[in-house]
């Protein structure tokens, strides 16, 4: 199994993969992204991708929908707290699944804006997916991706942004690819930047508990309607969004670490 992960998203910028040496990683496509090559690895895909827009079941690929992944969400604190975006959900997949120890995403920053010729995806023009609606889920992406990071590194797993386009709504240390190294893992965890992370993530984690109420086990139109639940959910994110700080910090010590064991 590899050392390493990628998550490769639909973004203009994904385009340049389509032919990339990528034989050092897991190869973990998100919906339309399976379209880039064919050999990936894992296809992780929300429901709303109809079969038709799945790539065809073949060796070696693993499909992963709402059936599988909805347990680790699950365990994880639930769709209301981890996201509902498919780029969030293919991380807590591959920090359980894909025993990578580093996870670089490329073309998921969750900003579509648009590329050359004004296109949102590599195939072209397309829409935000479940980000288009208004769900609780899909709001306050950044702590959102916060929570996701520290989750990780809890698993001695390191997320990394290797596209980091302007805008991003990932806050994790952006790294070109091939630029990753496991080597440096050991040393990292060993940080006093990654201890007050973990402090931090815990905090939050504790808070969550108490907080959570029995609404956040219930269906989304029940939850969407219960303001008080609501409201607990912007204060557990609240907690995510003041370690922001602290991320900062962290891959600030991911950067000097990697540049100074090139």
């Amino acid at each position: 199994m590899a050392k390493k992960a990628i998550i490769v998203g639909s973004a203009p910028i994904s385009a340049d993969l389509a032919e990339a040496d990528l034989s050092d990683y897991q190869k973990i496509a998100v919906n339309k992204s399976w379209g880039l090559r064919n050999d990936f690895d894992v296809h992780v895909f929300l429901k709303s991708l109809g079969p038709k827009f799945r790539p065809r079941s073949r060796p070696g690929l693993s499909s992963i929908g709402v059936e599988k992944f909805s347990p680790i969400l699950n365990t994880a604190g639930g769709i209301f707290l981890t996201s509902g975006s498919v780029t969030m959900i293919a991380g807590y997949w591959a920090t359980t699944h894909s025993r990578a120890k580093i996870v670089s995403y490329y073309g998921c920053d969750l900003v579509f804006d648009g590329g050359p010729g004004g296109n949102t995806h590599y195939y072209g023009s397309g829409d935000e997916g479940p980000l288009k609606g208004n769900f609780q889920y899909n709001l306050r992406q950044e702590e959102r991706s916060i929570r996701l990071f520290i989750w990780a590194l809890m698993h001695r797993t390191l997320m990394t942004n290797s596209s980091g386009l302007p805008g991003s709504k990932l806050c994790f240390p952006k790294l070109d690819l091939n630029t990753e190294d496991p080597i440096v893992l050991d040393a990292l965890f060993s940080t006093p930047e990654y201890a007050a992370l973990l402090r931090a993530g815990g905090n939050a984690l504790a808070f969550e508990a108490e907080n959570r109420t029995p609404m956040f086990r219930r269906k989304q139109k029940l939850f969407e309607d219960h303001q008080p639940s609501l409201d607990a959910m912007d204060q557990m994110l609240d907690q995510w969004h003041a370690c922001w700080s602290l991320v900062d910090d962290f891959n600030d010590r991911v950067l000097e670490m990697t540049t100074n064991n090139d």
